[in-house]
């Protein structure tokens, strides 16, 4: 079994330095030395599948026959963010009085789609083909500094062409850490099974590492040569990854929920991962797809801020690689695939809505601001991406992309991301 124990931020960091191979140690440095090696911003995305409903907390529509509200909602303002308030929802009130000076809301950007996986796609990738990798993995690919799991999946979708490499599931029982510890051979074997020696393992993966290195020195062709970069590097990370101590054993989205996040915490704690994804389904799994009973997408958002106000003050209390605070290195991303329509339907529920927004928070966010709108209908409003006002830009999923991708340090236009950055979002 993977050790429990936190990994220590140092020791990771110098198995990081040497990379594929290279010498050198940062043991001795100082944490202003290190800088260069370990200064990259890390995302951590919360994808809530169903498709939730603005309306409910994040975009105040109030004061239009269009849009159906609940009847005990009222609006209400914290700092410079607006948002809906409820009896029923006192997490939400607490979140957004104690962190809104950290959070920045885009408010009606429209992913162009009602099919489930299809808007997860536009969202994650900004288009909906088969040739992009999704914003996680092209931050993991872009990173300069040898991590364990790059892009740690540990729920929710994910998109890959190029960078399929760069992306780790944990599995929905916990199937990578019984593959890295060789339970995956006694637990689904209905036969015994004598697993190698220390002595052996040690034979076979040099045998393995040789065997890389010559078919990436004399492979016949660049495919084969760059399989046998790529599975080199992965084997580098399955070292990293056991020298960390980080515990991927628990199923995610298992008995105790906030585990998922725990883990996700722990990755981004010790500089593991540039990247991690978790999936928040609903108040007991139920999906906030809620075509009837409209009225669990209070109870759902409730919950999710209950993970929220945790999560917070997590990453204020952990320490970071560089800043005192996780907090100031990771800039978390909390999205739907889709939004709910504007009209309640027969069933007291509402429909799948190409509009919908988001809410960000951490380091690299411009706090306590609101970026874009919806209409008098419920539709999205054009933006101005400098100012966050209205403008003459209709925001789609790409320039939220963009603007991760900036704050990743990475040109949009390079990967292919015409639509520009929203600059108002930008610290």
């Amino acid at each position: 079994m993977i050790p429990s124990a936190r990994p220590s931020r140092r020791s990771l960091l110098q198995l990081g330095a040497l990379g594929l191979g290279a010498a050198g140690a940062l043991g001795g440095l100082s944490r202003s030395a290190r800088a260069s090696t370990s200064g990259e911003r890390r995302f951590l995305f919360v994808f809530c599948r169903g498709g939730w409903d603005p309306a409910c907390v994040l975009a105040p529509q109030f004061g239009t026959d269009a849009v159906d509200v609940e009847p005990d909602a009222s609006p209400a303002t914290s700092g410079g963010l607006d948002w809906v308030d409820h009896p029923e929802r006192p997490s939400v009130r607490r979140w957004f009085e104690q962190h809104h000076a950290r959070a920045a809301i885009v408010r009606g950007f429209e992913v162009q789609s009602v099919s489930h996986e299809r808007c997860a796609k536009l969202l994650m990738t900004g288009r909906p083909d088969e040739g992009r990798d999704d914003w996680g993995a092209m931050l993991a690919a872009a990173s300069a500094e040898a991590r364990a799991l790059p892009y740690l999946v540990l729920g929710g979708p994910s998109f890959t062409a190029l960078h399929a490499d760069q992306v780790v599931r944990s599995g929905s029982n916990g199937q990578l850490a019984a593959l890295l510890d060789g339970g995956a051979i006694t637990l689904q074997s209905d036969r015994p099974a004598l697993l190698p020696t220390v002595a052996g393992d040690r034979l076979a993966d040099a045998f393995v590492r040789n065997r890389a290195a010559a078919l990436e020195a004399t492979g016949r062709s660049l495919l084969n040569r760059d399989l046998a970069r790529r599975y080199g590097q992965a084997l580098d990370r399955i070292d990293l990854l056991s020298a960390s101590g980080l515990d991927l054993s628990q199923p995610p989205g298992g008995g105790d929920r906030w585990s998922t996040f725990s883990t996700a915490l722990d990755a981004l704690e010790a500089g593991a991962s540039r990247c991690v994804a978790v999936e928040y389904d609903g108040l007991w799994s139920q999906t906030w797809d809620t075509h009837s009973a409209g009225h669990m997408q209070s109870y759902h958002w409730e919950e999710l801020f209950q993970y929220l106000l945790r999560l917070s003050d997590e990453l204020g209390r952990r320490p970071g690689l560089l800043e005192d605070r996780l907090q100031d290195e990771v800039t978390v991303v909390v999205y739907s695939e889709m939004g709910r329509g504007p009209r309640l339907n027969s069933t007291a529920g509402k429909d799948h809505f190409t509009y919908t927004s988001a809410l960000l928070f951490g380091g690299g966010i411009a706090g306590g601001r609101i970026v874009g709108g919806y209409t008098d209908t419920g539709f999205g409003r054009p933006t101005d991406v400098r100012t966050g006002g209205a403008g003459d830009t209709p925001l789609l999923a790409a320039h939220l992309g963009a603007t991760l991708l900036t704050l990743g340090d990475i040109d949009p236009l390079s990967v292919g991301i015409e639509s520009p950055a929203i600059e108002a979002l930008l610290a």
